[in-house]
């Protein structure tokens, strides 16, 4: 019995950590089982868990009897049965045990099964971000690598093969000494003038068809800049080896340039001469053969990018650009949001990562890096294109196995990334640059037109506290609106609203969104309501020009259009997103949002229309779940929305105004996009109340 050590779990049996002294890898999980604790004596790892634990064991070769096994808490954890709380503090009494443990055994590697395992051992939370990382601890003078516990593996197959490539880390650990296998370790790469021999048979084949993986180092992030330019390209001659292949580099002082580059470094403007590499016609004359043949499967990282890339090179055609990988794993989970090449890697692969060999500043200067240090930037760039191809190659088998997520990559996901979007991206969106100040004169007046309705409507006693403050300062606000103790102390000097809620940290009175709606909505003073819709309406003229005027300005290219980077890889849902700017949370409503939208004009001789697909979710809904009522409603060219209404409403529409039917309307699209969408009961609630003012 554990009834010395203090803690919520002190009467219960304890089962007893096992294993030789002298042991390089320790495999540690969270708690013991039921089977463990009623084995006489009790033993670790022994019910299904453990003999799942085994069997991965065996599989890379390891004696089981060469290990050290253990728990995090010795005694069984019920977390259906415990909070939050109560489990940290049991692992804080735990701890000590597990401490002496580690530093009298000195292993090399401890193998973190699961995430109370991983809070435990480094004191880190999320075991979906860390899993299958190899993490150093100075505390105990080793590696950590987290991993699944095996009880979730067994109650989620579709993590089986994950947990498999965790194990064969662990034996590559092994057997390189007991020290992580490096990236270069894995890789060659080579410089070259030349892929005609990649081109002439060279590639590495699978299924009869050569594959390969394309990318692009650049100089600058934005291809629509004029101070940004592809560098360079790369491509995997195989599973293990990359080329790279040089188009521009810098200009030496006595050489000619083809054309000079500004470039910022904070406040400092550098002239970079830069000339075409040695070859250059042939290079870009090999590339474009390569991205035409169809013969010759490509995957990218993110296809989009590198079309635009190579569109400068006067290469418009890609065939059988056969994956984008940041797709495919979109396809496959959603956790897979924005991915980097990084993260893809490390989770398919479980090769470790090479992006550590280029600082964040070498990679903001890619030119000069590449003049300092070309073979660090050809070993870099070969690295990216055998890793793309890596995980493309595996995200291809787990496509496979699932026909359906399949058909969805390359019916729809795939060519929807890198051909419509694709479009979109390149087209842009024309700006009238010539208004744009008479817009922020006109946002900078309607400020200070608010800004005096607001201090007019706030109580003498306030503005006597605080004076001409600025309405960013939310504890005047506080103080016009609500009473509240602060400190023991009662302030009621303004409107005296009782807080619908406090804030979590600091027990003021919330001045978010859903506070002020709820004031609005409330039987509150007359005044105080006009004083939150003033701020409020301050507060968005403000957000127009340091989150959206700014945004445009920033992300304007020479022919004054923005270029907003679209991807459904963005979103849970594989909705599309946008950014830089992210033009899809423009206000879209609005007298204020029409500030913005004068911004956005067509080019002379052309008109912008505004084109909007009628229910198109709901009617997909209805084909994929085949709900005949839904079908019904479309096919007699009803109104869903209404019809969802009424329903909800008990109301017939013939005794119904214009603008009850349009209320009724509204308030059902809460339930027909937040149900669609996968909302929980609270998010529903808080959906149709903040979007559409349905309690």
């Amino acid at each position: 019995m554990g009834e010395q050590c203090g803690c919520l779990l002190n009467r219960q049996i304890e089962v007893p950590f096992r294993g030789p002294a002298q042991a390089k890898v320790i495999f540690w999980g969270e708690s013991p089982g039921i089977e463990e604790m009623t084995k006489t004596p009790p033993k670790c790892f022994i019910g299904k868990s453990g003999k799942e634990l085994s069997k991965r064991i065996m599989g890379i070769a390891l004696e089981e009897e060469s290990a050290f096994f253990g728990n995090s808490a010795r005694c069984r954890i019920d977390k259906d049965q415990l909070s939050q709380k109560q489990v940290n503090s049991i692992l804080a009494s735990c701890r000590e045990n597990m401490e002496i443990t580690f530093k009298s055994i000195q292993p090399k590697l401890i193998v973190a099964l699961g995430a109370i395992a991983l809070q435990q051992i480094m004191k880190k939370k999320g075991i979906t971000k860390h899993r299958g990382k190899f993490i150093w601890s100075p505390e105990f003078d080793c590696y950590v690598l987290p991993t699944w516990h095996p009880a979730y593996v067994l109650r989620n197959r579709a993590e089986e093969e994950n947990f498999i490539r965790d194990f064969n880390s662990i034996q590559s650990f092994i057997n390189s000494g007991y020290t992580v296998p490096s990236a270069s370790s894995q890789f060659t790469w080579k410089e070259v003038d030349s892929i005609q021999p990649l081109l002439d048979g060279g590639f590495y084949k699978e299924d009869g068809f050569s594959v390969t993986a394309i990318d692009t180092e650049t100089q600058g992030l934005f291809w629509y800049q004029e101070n940004s330019i592809i560098l360079s390209y790369s491509v995997a001659a195989s599973k293990t080896e990359g080329h790279q292949i040089y188009l521009y580099e810098m200009a030496e002082d006595d050489e000619p340039a083809e054309f000079e580059l500004d470039i910022i470094k904070g406040s400092d403007v550098f002239l970079y001469r830069v000339k075409k590499s040695l070859n250059f016609d042939q290079k870009v004359t090999e590339l474009r053969r390569l991205c035409r043949r169809q013969d010759i499967k490509k995957y990218f990282m993110n296809q989009k990018y590198d079309s635009h890339r190579l569109r400068s090179l006067g290469i418009e055609q890609i065939n059988n650009a056969n994956l984008d990988i940041a797709v495919a794993a979109h396809v496959l989970s959603n956790r897979f949001l924005y991915a980097s090449l990084t993260e893809l890697l490390e989770y398919f692969t479980q090769i470790p990562s090479h992006k550590e060999m280029l600082g964040k500043k070498d990679k903001e200067d890619m030119l000069m890096t590449s003049y300092n240090h070309r073979d660090l930037v050809s070993e870099y760039a070969s690295f990216d294109a055998v890793a793309t191809l890596l995980v493309g190659l595996e995200l291809k088998k787990q496509l496979l196995k699932d026909p359906q997520s399949m058909q969805y990559f390359a019916q729809f996901a795939q060519p929807v990334e890198t051909e419509f979007l694709y479009e979109l991206e390149k087209n842009g969106i024309l700006i009238d640059v010539g208004r744009i100040e008479e817009v922020i004169t006109e946002i900078v007046h309607n400020m200070g037109k608010l800004n005096k309705k607001v201090k007019r409507l706030c109580p003498e006693a306030v503005l006597e506290k605080h004076g001409d403050f600025k309405l960013t300062k939310r504890s005047a606000i506080t103080d016009a609106l609500f009473s509240y103790v602060q400190e023991g102390e009662m302030i009621d000097i303004g409107y005296g609203i009782e807080p619908p809620k406090l804030s979590t940290k600091t027990r003021m009175p919330s001045t978010d969104k859903e506070t002020f709606k709820q004031i609005l909505d409330s039987n509150a003073p007359s005044k105080a309501k006009r004083l939150i819709r003033a701020h409020t309406k301050w507060y968005i003229y403000s957000g127009l020009i340091s989150r959206y005027l700014s945004n445009i300005e920033a992300n304007l290219s020479p022919n004054n259009r923005i270029h907003p980077s679209y991807t459904t890889t963005a979103t849970v849902s594989g909705r599309t997103g946008a950014k830089n700017p992210s033009i899809q949370n423009f206000p879209a409503r609005s007298d204020v949002a029409k500030l913005i939208r004068k911004l956005i004009i067509a080019p002379p001789g052309r008109q912008l229309i505004n084109v909007d697909f009628s229910m198109a979710e709901l009617r997909w809904i209805a084909h994929v779940a085949q709900e005949q009522t839904m079908k019904n409603i479309f096919l007699d060219d009803g109104d869903m929305h209404l019809t969802t209404g009424l329903a909800f409403s008990g109301k017939k529409i013939d005794n119904l105004s214009k603008a009850e039917i349009k209320k009724i309307r509204q308030s059902a699209k809460a339930c027909n996009f937040g149900l669609s969408y996968g909302m929980g009961a609270m998010g529903l609630k808080n959906y149709a109340y903040q979007s559409y003012n349905v309690k």
